[in-house]
């Protein structure tokens, strides 16, 4: 029997069936890393996360404590983010619903929730799997900081064979996802639009000297395989030169981290820049 499953399976008595009420944004990991994640190399990876819950029903009819209940157990990523997101005011949210009310296991004697009952809530969910697959990609996969980097206008899907496999992976799947649009170049009202938002992020991240970390690390980690991406002629170098642009507005990566990138993919300096 599996971890999942032992937290799945129907619990012996005295455990009755109930339902219960998800408090938005309570859902999160709980792993050993400064983002909790113990396991995000699938959508559907078991992580160790923790809830808040509300009883709204149980099967016996019995008493139900009026306070919220923290539970801790392993939840699939995707069902993770679904039971944070639904109910709050995100873009994700508007596609999940409202309110979330999940199937859980409670002791009869103390009243308590015991644990949610996993099986069934994925099933329930299941319709909302692939919004949270989608979200999961963007924001917790070990190549998210490459996938959102790419997403830019303007990838080009030219020389994939010659990037290593992880690339050629995240490169391949964003031909499916962005299927219908063809390649181009950043216009020059994107650009922009890209530099005004990069110079109020910067002072965002000012400010969150934790979130400043977070996406500065995301950046490094990105930067090699963008750069290298860019010299192959996978991405393009419009794209890649605003992808510096945002970096360093947002005063995320140095000027000579920029240009330790731009040597590595082969590319020039942008015009007017003497380096």
């Amino acid at each position: 029997m599996g971890l999942l499953d032992r937290w799945s399976a129907t619990p012996p008595t005295p455990s009755v069936a109930g339902r219960a009420y998800v408090v938005p944004t309570s859902t999160g990991n709980v792993g050993s890393d400064d983002e909790g994640n113990v396991d995000n190399t699938s959508h559907r990876a078991s992580v160790r996360s923790t809830t808040l819950l509300e009883l709204r029903w149980v099967a016996d009819g019995g008493p139900m404590p009026a306070e919220a209940q923290r539970v801790t157990q392993p939840l699939a990523n995707w069902l993770r983010i679904v039971m944070h997101d639904a109910g709050t005011n995100t873009d994700l949210a508007a596609r999940l619903p409202a309110e979330l009310v999940v199937p859980v296991w409670v002791d009869a004697a103390t009243r308590r929730i015991e644990r949610i009952d996993t099986d069934t809530a994925e099933a329930e969910l299941e319709r909302f799997r692939e919004t949270a697959r989608r979200e999961w990609k963007e924001t917790e996969a070990p190549l998210a900081p490459v996938r959102q980097a790419m997403a830019l206008p303007g990838l080009v899907l030219r020389g994939v064979r010659a990037l290593p496999k992880g690339i050629r992976d995240t490169i391949s799947e964003l031909r499916s996802d962005l299927a219908g649009g063809a390649p181009r170049d950043p216009t020059p009202a994107e650009t922009e639009q890209l530099r005004r938002t990069s110079t109020i992020l910067g002072y965002q991240l000012e400010r969150d000297p934790k979130q400043h970390a977070r996406v500065r690390a995301s950046a490094l980690q990105a930067g090699p395989m963008i750069a290298e991406a860019t010299r192959a002629g996978s991405y393009g170098y419009g794209n890649f030169e605003n992808w510096l642009m945002m970096q360093t507005l947002s005063r995320v990566i140095t000027e000579e981290e920029a240009a330790a990138f731009r040597a590595a993919a082969g590319t020039p300096p942008p015009d007017g820049d003497p380096s």
